[in-house]
């Protein structure tokens, strides 16, 4: 090995060696204080950028940690909390439920918590009662809107449509969000988010005798009614006895 290779092996090697000392590990605590950072000043695309710089950049990825450290940030940090639950809904698994479950009795994240524990824990007797009792509260207030209930009750209505739990529980599921439809004014809302969670409810008996509760419902508000009135004309053109349930 001649000199000129020697001192190119020396500066690779020197070259090497700075690179990995200028690769910056970022410990749990950093990324707790970045991901609270993100939290108070971003919102919107901006705040789902820098969360995602975060996860693949501080985290390397590991969406295992990137769920475990904003958790542990909710924790001590009762503002970050709805951002941990869509973090959790977005990134996490059937082992982060009960983290979702201790959110559901906080207004401001009991309905994406719900929502997430019935996408990643599947219906369940007891996300079946959480998620009912949750459209059952008429007098439930919550920062993110009036919608919340009808998240649910979508969410409620999808699970049960993709379920492989018994027969009585996903009755039981279909019912109460159906129930909740047929008393909510929020109509077109409500028939989206239940055509797309099953799509055999467009042309279905349970979808007439939803809009056919309605009416009385909807006697205060012309658009309302109409929209009623179009879904019911759209169903009884076929044969009623011929709508598959």
């Amino acid at each position: 090995m001649n000199t000129r290779t020697i001192i190119s092996v020396a500066l690779l090697g020197a070259a090497l060696a700075l690179s990995a000392s200028a690769e910056t590990v970022y410990d749990d605590a950093t990324i707790s204080r970045r991901l609270i950072y993100s939290d108070g000043f971003f919102c919107g695309d901006a705040n789902r950028t820098e969360r995602n710089w975060i996860l693949t950049t501080c985290c390397n990825n590991d969406t295992n940690r990137y769920v475990r450290v904003a958790k542990e940030t909710a924790v001590t940090n009762e503002s970050f909390k709805l951002t941990a639950v869509d973090i959790v809904c977005r990134h996490g698994g059937a082992d982060d439920v009960p983290f979702l479950y201790q959110c559901t009795n906080n207004a401001q994240t009991a309905a994406r918590a719900l929502i997430g524990i019935l996408q990643l824990g599947g219906l369940t007797k007891e996300s079946v009662a959480a998620a009912s009792a949750y459209i059952a509260s008429t007098n439930r207030i919550s920062s993110l809107g009036s919608l919340d209930r009808n998240k649910v009750a979508c969410a409620l209505f999808s699970a049960a449509a993709h379920s492989s739990a018994s027969p009585e529980l996903t009755y039981q599921a279909s019912s109460n969000a159906l129930a909740f439809a047929k008393a909510s004014r929020n109509v077109e809302y409500n028939d989206i988010g239940f055509k797309n969670g099953d799509p055999s409810y467009k042309y279905s008996k349970r979808r007439l005798s939803v809009m056919r509760a309605l009416v009385p419902v909807c006697q205060d508000s012309d658009v309302l009614l109409n929209d009623v009135t179009n879904a019911i004309n759209e169903l009884v053109t076929y044969p009623e006895a011929n709508l598959p349930d």
